[in-house]
């Protein structure tokens, strides 16, 4: 299963608790990938990687940064 993990704001610190979901599923045999969806294109990302599964990590008040995509 292609899971995408979509992040906001990765300058500060870096986001341990998708990149340690991402590891437990690339253990299982998953593949994964990081976006963070304030420097990146999120449709961009996901047209061409075709994801079956999205999960984002956010705070309340970037929440707007999900929903433009």
């Amino acid at each position: 299963m292609k899971i995408l993990f979509v992040v906001t704001h990765v300058f500060l610190s870096e986001p341990l608790g998708a990149m340690i979901l991402m590891a437990i599923c690339n253990k299982d045999g998953h593949e994964t990938k990081l976006v963070d969806a304030t420097r990146d294109d999120l449709s961009t990302h996901v047209k061409e990687w075709s994801p079956d599964v999205i999960a984002y990590s956010t705070v309340s008040s970037d929440l707007y940064l999900i929903k433009r995509q």
